[in-house]
């Protein structure tokens, strides 16, 4: 039973994510073609994932003949290296189509060719479960008849992958923000906040009299200094004492 479940959901769990990015698509481009093109790809998948369940579940006949044969002479089972060999084959389409789809519209944005080539790095993360589809697709290509279970290790665990890898690809292209306030968080702040311990502070606003005189070198309380003649920060101690009312 498990070999008639597990491929149906790896489908839909296939299907889902790649939905998602083309979703995304649709939000961000408002070019006619580009729209278009996108429901096509939708199709391809939502068709694909559609066909290859209903081919999963009638690959053999009767089909309880693929987890409980009764009569071996009766029933047959279609060849299974080949069927998910070639079930993968449109998924690896739509992902090429799904990569290269935003790429002509990004490098017509004006705006330097930093902001284009980082719009397109983002965009690329969406289709970063292609590799996992080539990879599962070359392990049943390599599969032989001669000790199934064996065979099927390697294509099993890409087959498990792709769906963890198409997910966080879709979240990928929009966790931008938050990569930028962790990194803004973790390092810039922490820089900014080291840069200001280390900085020197200016004296209070509400300096005395008393202070004031003590700066003049000799001077006693009433009497006129040009603030030429002194340093920045003492012109604006004085400054701010006649504001406050406590230079006479």
């Amino acid at each position: 039973m498990i070999f008639l479940v597990m491929p149906c959901l790896y489908f839909t769990a296939v299907a889902l994510p790649k939905l998602a990015i083309i979703d995304l698509y649709l939000q961000v481009f408002r070019c006619r073609k580009t729209i278009y093109v996108c429901y096509g790809i939708a199709a391809v998948i939502v068709l694909t994932a559609i066909v290859n369940t209903f081919v999963t579940i009638f690959q053999c006949t009767p089909i309880n003949d693929l987890w409980a044969p009764v009569d071996k002479g009766h029933g047959h089972c279609m060849n299974v290296n080949v069927l998910f060999q070639w079930a993968s084959f449109p998924n690896i389409l739509a992902d090429v189509a799904m990569l290269v789809l935003p790429m002509p519209t990004v490098w017509r944005l004006q705006t330097g060719w930093r902001v284009r080539l980082g719009v397109c790095v983002t965009f690329l993360t969406g289709s970063i479960g292609l590799a996992a589809s080539i990879a599962r697709f070359a392990a049943f290509t390599h599969s032989t008849a001669g000790d199934p279970l064996w065979d099927a290790v390697p294509a099993a665990i890409w087959a498990i992958a792709e769906p963890g890898i198409l997910l966080i690809a879709a979240c990928l292209v929009t966790l931008k923000p938050l990569f930028q306030y962790v990194m803004h968080q973790s390092s810039i702040s922490s820089f900014f906040a080291k840069t200001k311990q280390t900085s020197p502070s200016w004296p209070k606003s509400n300096a005395s009299s008393r202070t004031l005189e003590s700066m003049e070198s000799g001077g006693s309380k009433g009497s006129v200094v040009r603030l030429e003649q002194l340093s920045a920060q003492k012109a604006q101690l004085y400054a701010q004492a006649a504001y406050s009312g406590n230079f006479v």
